[in-house]
């Protein structure tokens, strides 16, 4: 929340507007916080799941959304933060890991308001802000992204996979974990490996990564 004596480049600080934020790591959350409530956006809430939106998605049914925007990462423990754009009635910025062909074409197709990457800078943040908060969208160029060819594009097994994979976990952990023999889980990273040209798992979860498929394991 910002106070009323908050102020912005030397000014009185007024409400640009209300903003949530939907990502797992807090310390994440309080710094992209402290940005916004500096640009003078009421900051209505900070949640790490979309679980945790529900709330605040069911109170804007009796009334106005509870944030003009909301900016959710791509990659959630309980989903996918483009499931937002549908779901609480305000317009959805999705934060994802990196910028990719695949993850522009589903924050468009899901009806995200906008896309920037994880490692944005400040001021990608606020050109994002400014053109979702003013009912406009602010999606990046798609010419030089990386594409996933048809023959790339991964099944949703593949992809919950693809994920426990970058998790380090193992063929076996994951097979007892989605309830899958040994063998059908090796034919499924068999695909993974074919459909992203890798040799090796890791190699696999790099690309993946680069993609904006997964969130490495190690990162904060």
């Amino acid at each position: 929340m910002i106070s009323e004596n908050s102020t912005i480049l030397g000014t009185p600080a007024e409400t640009a507007g209300s903003v949530g934020i939907v990502h797992p790591f807090p310390i994440y959350r309080a710094g992209l916080a402290k940005l916004l409530t500096e640009e003078g956006y009421e900051v209505t809430f900070s949640v790490g799941t979309l679980a945790e939106v529900q709330p605040f998605a069911l109170a804007s049914e009796a009334g106005e959304p509870a944030a003009d925007v909301v900016i959710a990462a791509d990659r959630l423990s309980d989903g996918r933060g483009s499931q937002l754009a549908n779901s609480c009635g305000s317009s959805v910025l999705l934060l994802a890991e990196a910028v990719s062909a695949y993850v522009l074409d589903e924050a468009e197709r899901t009806g995200c308001a906008g896309l920037i990457a994880k490692t944005h800078h400040a001021d990608d943040l606020r050109r994002a802000m400014s053109a979702v908060i003013s009912r406009r969208t602010y999606f990046p160029e798609k010419s030089g992204m990386i594409e996933l060819t048809r023959s790339t594009q991964l099944t949703d097994r593949e992809l919950e996979l693809l994920m426990l994979l970058s998790e380090g976990r193992s063929v076996k952990s994951i097979a007892q974990r989605l309830n899958l023999s040994v063998h059908t889980v090796r034919n499924h990273v068999r695909a993974i490996l074919r459909k992203m040209n890798a040799s090796t798992q890791l190699e696999a979860v790099l690309r993946a990564h680069t993609l904006g498929l997964v969130r490495l394991h190690a990162e904060v």
